[in-house]
């Protein structure tokens, strides 16, 4: 199907990163009006990319010959590019900001009656308040990261939080319009023709780093006790996957 293509689209968290690296060093180059850094880094990518392409050419010539002679078949069999938008807004009907931020979204939890724990994360109070901590954490951690020597860390990966939601949450309001452009307009773009599923793992990257950091945080005596408690938390709050 479209969003096959050897498993390009599975690099979509991947791209993202990248995505938010050139950015982030772009604007930090612009702050100190020194663009050394970006460039450099430009070449790096333009080298790297080069040499994986080369390093992978035996199977990567053939799959971008296969690509370029059925995309467009492959895509008119999907509905074409309508069709295509029709499943994105299918995968994306529940991939609101908030729910992503709680890390959940997933499609199949809301019409799958018979799914083996998703219940419990919509039904369960205990389990829906818990659910908050993640997106409070993060938010934590780039509020304290302001007076901290690791604050262009924590900015970054906040930058690859931000871009991930986006991307995640595809066709879903209140800037799903755009992602139906990029589908129309931007030539390949319909291999991302499930969102969620090639885009979250940016918002899981990102999460854990400023999670810990936000943990990390904790001073004193009742450091060892928090943490241990913190893990704790996470157990619970997972137990319908055990």
């Amino acid at each position: 199907n479209a969003g096959g293509l050897y498993g390009i689209p599975l690099y979509g968290g991947l791209f993202v990163a990248l995505f938010a690296l050139l950015l982030y060093v772009f604007i930090t180059g612009i702050r100190m009006k020194d663009g050394t850094a970006f460039w450099r880094l430009i070449r790096l990518t333009i080298a790297a990319v080069t040499a994986s392409v080369l390093i992978n050419a035996y199977f990567l010539l053939p799959a971008a010959s296969q690509i370029a002679m059925r995309v467009k078949t492959t895509v008119s069999q999907s509905g074409g590019v309508s069709g295509l938008i029709e499943w994105a807004s299918e995968i994306s009907a529940s991939t609101s900001f908030l729910n992503l931020m709680r890390l959940e979204g997933i499609a199949e939890w809301y019409d799958n009656p018979q799914h083996p724990y998703a219940k419990f994360y919509l039904t369960n109070p205990v389990l829906i308040a818990l659910s908050y901590l993640w997106p409070l954490l993060v938010f934590v951690a780039v509020y304290k990261a302001k007076r901290d020597d690791r604050k262009p860390l924590v900015l970054f990966f906040f930058l690859i939080y931000l871009l991930g939601l986006f991307f995640a949450a595809g066709t879903h309001a209140p800037l799903g319009f755009l992602y139906k452009l990029f589908l129309k307009y931007i030539p390949g773009f319909v291999v991302f023709r499930s969102p969620y599923f090639k885009f979250a793992p940016a918002i899981f990257l990102s999460s854990a780093v400023l999670v810990a950091y936000a943990v990390d945080l904790l001073r004193g005596r009742w450091r060892k006790f928090i943490w241990i408690s913190f893990i704790g938390v996470v157990l619970v709050y997972h137990f319908p996957y055990f």
